[in-house]
């Protein structure tokens, strides 16, 4: 995670006091409350922190980056085995972006080859990994997710602009 980069993210998303830190483990990513340091409880408000507390709790070598926890209107997306690492698009994915708001927030996810796409929504969304019988990139499957709460996502800073 760059520092640097997560300042990018829109103040909008910045402001909710969601924010988590996390650690790969065995090929998961597992989240991990700033306030208490362990991975048990982050469904629960009170494990959750500031955007500056997480930035600041974060650890290096420790850490492998920050996560946001979603609901109270708050949905994320995201969209795996999309991104190519020149950036660009399967087009299967950029038609998906172009469907979402304006405001939304789209990174580059953790692995690189996808996106994730943050926004605020009082529709109660809430679709499971959906596969896609498209081509994919780095070796997963092209799919879509999309959840408004009881989840978390990895944060990279690493914004895009839709093509």
């Amino acid at each position: 995670m760059h520092v640097d980069a997560v300042q990018r993210i829109p103040q909008w998303l910045r402001a909710a006091p969601r924010w988590l830190v996390w650690q790969q483990r065995d090929g998961r990513k597992l989240p991990l409350s700033v306030r208490t340091g362990s991975g048990s409880g982050w469904q629960q408000p009170e494990a959750w922190a500031s955007f500056e507390d997480a930035v600041a709790a974060y650890k290096p070598g420790r850490h492998a980056g920050l996560g946001f926890v979603l609901g109270d209107g708050f949905v994320g997306v995201d969209f795996d085995g999309c991104r190519h690492h020149d950036g660009t698009l399967e087009q299967w994915a950029a038609d998906q972006l172009r469907d979402l708001p304006e405001s939304a927030w789209l990174e580059v996810s953790p692995s690189g080859t996808g996106l994730k796409a943050f926004l605020f929504s009082t529709a109660a969304v809430q679709i499971k990994k959906v596969e896609l019988p498209f081509d994919a990139v780095g070796g997963k499957a092209a799919a879509i997710e999309c959840y408004a709460q009881g989840r978390w996502f990895a944060v990279t800073g690493q914004g895009v602009t839709r093509g």
